[in-house]
């Protein structure tokens, strides 16, 4: 007797969407002038839609520390409401206790780029090794974790070329989704090449007047002064 043929019946699920959300880089931001100082103020202000901001900052001014950290008194973390929508946190102690803390008690995780400043004052020559806005961004990088500088020297202040420098400088990172050596210095030229322009014509407004020739032009001037 023939044996009757059976049909198997399959399912097919449907197919899952494929296409990964790209996450936001969390960016750490902290300084040495304090929470409420207007440089951290414009530096979260450059950044905020570029990733997910943290702010942990001293609740003082903290200048001229270095690299110093608290030892001989307890610490205290507060938060604070000075940033709208962005996550902010006093901190008692030194800016390389905010990027201490922030590491291990606040994100419980290394961010994805720390950034420090907008000094109030430019950090050049010795001033580096003196500056806290500078060791805290150090200490981040002696974590592994990608970490940039900044500073400004008060005179150029109304310009608004502090800005225009973290906004391209980061921005331009985040563009290349690379924290590659090789970026960043491009990063450094591209976002001083810009600062440097604001200052000279007054404000963001002023960048609009620039020709292409003479941006490529002091582009390869930077690429001879900045040096990794």
């Amino acid at each position: 007797m023939p044996m009757s043929k059976t049909k198997k019946t399959i399912k097919l699920s449907p197919k899952k969407n494929s296409v990964r959300v790209k996450e936001k880089p969390v960016i750490l931001i902290t300084n040495d002038d304090g929470v409420s100082a207007p440089g951290i103020r414009n530096l979260v202000e450059a950044v905020k839609d570029l990733g997910k901001i943290i702010v942990v900052a001293p609740d003082k001014p903290q200048s001229g520390m270095g690299h110093a950290i608290t030892i001989g008194s307890p610490l205290r973390l507060h938060p604070v409401h000075i940033f709208e929508g962005i996550e902010a946190f006093q901190c008692t102690g030194t800016p390389v206790d905010c990027v201490k803390l922030a590491v291990d008690k606040v994100l419980h995780r290394k961010p994805d780029l720390c950034l420090s400043g907008i000094n109030h004052g430019a950090n050049h020559s010795i001033n580096v090794i003196y500056s806290g806005t500078m060791s805290a961004a150090v200490e981040a990088a002696i974590e592994s974790i990608p970490s940039v500088g900044f500073s400004l020297e008060d005179v150029v202040d109304p310009t608004g070329a502090g800005d225009s420098f973290a906004g391209a400088m980061i921005g331009y990172l985040a563009s290349k989704n690379s924290v590659n050596p090789s970026d960043i210095k491009k990063a450094v030229v591209y976002g001083n090449v810009l600062g440097s322009f604001a200052v000279e014509k007054y404000g963001l407004e002023g960048l609009l007047q620039i020709k292409k020739t003479d941006i490529i032009k002091r582009v390869k001037l930077y690429e001879k002064m900045i040096r990794f």
